[in-house]
């Protein structure tokens, strides 16, 4: 693989997120790669920094079964497939950690994933970034999911995602099967020298689906955050209905969101909308809190910790959901 295969701002589905010069100064670790697949750049990377090890197959057979996967610099590429068979309910949890190590700072994870007829698969990334203050951020993340769907089908996806240098989480559901259920929610937030990218595809091919996305995220000076949703619903997809919604609040000057909500629709019994803003704290609302004692900065953060907050979802458990409250808390607490 040479450094001319990678993706760049040539690339449409990369124009907000220019992988190439983002790796530039490490070329390097291409040499002895493979080329770059139909499966695209993300598969090409996770396999080649896999040391050796062949592509992992995970076979779900059993309901209320969870797999726990951890990421950290240094690991190699994850590459694999996860099966969830008929009828049966599966929760998978990625951790990925930024530490600032230097010793292989790439983390990509390719993954396809199989719900069969009638069965349901929870998904959720954590991904964080502990640097301290001064510390190099060299992480480059990539997480890419290519998810087929059956009928009856659910699939449950939730993202926190607190950037790296360059961080890209891609996610492409095919809807194969009549009236499956997607819900997908993610919340980000991008600090100085920060990189996230939140980029999805949802293709309709069999009638009666419901879809459902909701992401929320916060940026403050020197960070970006880039959207790219989109829903396909073809012709023979009645039926459909389809919401997605993208919200950011710009925290300072100097932030940067890129966004683009897509909808390609060929059918003509369909419900499908999107929407998408960015803006800053409202600052009535400021100055109610700092007129009942409270400072500038807690009322910003308690402001904006309410705006994220409103992102995450309803089925997900108590202890997950008291875990991203603290993540959030801990983050508008720091100043990176």
């Amino acid at each position: 693989m040479r450094l001319e295969d990678l993706p760049s701002r040539r690339h449409e589905a990369w124009k907000w997120s220019d992988l190439r010069a983002a790796v530039s100064d490490r070329a390097e670790m291409l040499n002895g790669a493979g080329p770059v697949g139909p499966e695209g750049p993300v598969a090409a990377l996770a396999q080649a920094m896999g040391d050796g090890y062949g592509p992992v197959a995970v076979d779900i057979a059993a309901s209320g079964d969870t797999l726990e996967n951890r990421f950290t610099e240094g690991d190699a590429g994850s590459y694999g497939s996860i099966t969830v068979r008929s009828g049966v309910t599966a929760n998978l949890i990625e951790r990925i950690s930024v530490s600032g190590s230097r010793l292989r700072p790439w983390l990509p994870a390719y993954t396809r994933i199989e719900i069969e007829p009638g069965a349901s698969l929870r998904r959720i990334i954590f991904q964080d970034n502990r640097l301290s203050n001064g510390q190099a951020d060299e992480a480059v993340v990539l997480n890419e999911a290519v998810v087929r769907m059956g009928h009856g089908a659910t699939y449950q996806q939730f993202v926190l995602a607190e950037g790296a240098r360059f961080s890209r989480f891609e996610t492409s559901v095919s809807v194969e099967g009549e009236g499956a259920v997607v819900q997908l929610a993610a919340v980000y937030m991008a600090s100085a020298k920060r990189h996230v990218d939140l980029t999805s595809r949802v293709s309709h091919l069999e009638p009666g689906a419901t879809v459902r996305q909701v992401v929320k995220g916060a940026v403050r000076r020197g960070g970006r955050s880039v959207f790219q949703g989109k829903f396909l619903v073809s012709k023979q997809a009645q039926k459909t209905d389809a919401e997605m919604a993208h919200n950011v609040l710009l925290l300072e000057e100097g932030a940067e969101v890129f966004a683009k909500p897509e909808l390609e629709i060929y059918a003509d019994d369909v419900a499908c909308a999107h929407g998408n803003t960015a803006g800053q704290l409202d600052e009535n609302a400021i100055f109610y809190l700092r007129q009942r004692g409270l400072q500038e900065a807690e009322a910003r953060a308690m402001i904006t910790r309410s705006f994220l907050i409103e992102a995450i979802p309803d089925w997900m458990g108590r202890e997950l959901h008291d875990e991203i409250e603290r993540r959030i808390d801990s983050w508008l607490g720091a100043r990176a």
